[in-house]
């Protein structure tokens, strides 16, 4: 499929999820946010993406917090620090599309990403992830 993908907006602080979520996706496709307020800046302009957030326990990550870059047109992905007790049906119940618990799993995340991304509307992808999805030699490194 040629189509163009719009960018996985990343929050993760373990290098385990890191390392994960770098194995799961193309480089051209993560945009790796430095904290909350850089997370919240990527998401206001890719406002049809993906974002993968490690719940760590962090304070924002809450009803509140979400709500924020919860969003009809964007789709949230809730990764648990490992070891880390989730309240995964609580989280889902606020619009968290999913929760993934472990390495393993990331490769479903990779599914769902994947399905978010065929439901964007070609025009909302920024001109400049178009015209690098359409690059010849994009395709060959990617494996598509």
């Amino acid at each position: 499929m040629n189509r163009a993908m719009t960018p996985v907006i990343v929050l993760a602080t373990s290098k385990a999820w890191q390392a994960a979520i770098e194995r799961a996706f193309p480089a051209r496709m993560l945009i790796w946010a430095l904290d909350e307020n850089d997370l919240l800046t990527e998401a206001d302009q890719y406002q049809d993406s993906a974002i993968i957030v490690e719940f760590s326990g962090a304070a924002w990550l809450t009803d509140k917090g979400l709500a924020v870059i919860l969003d009809q047109r964007r789709r949230v992905f809730v990764v648990a620090a490992l070891g880390r007790s989730v309240q995964a049906e609580r989280l889902r119940a606020i619009g968290v599309a999913d929760v993934v618990v472990t390495i393993a799993q990331t490769r479903r995340l990779h599914s769902l990403i994947q399905r978010h991304n065929m439901l964007v509307p070609e025009q909302n992808i920024p001109l400049e992830t178009q015209i690098e999805s359409a690059l010849p030699w994009r395709r060959q490194a990617g494996g598509n």
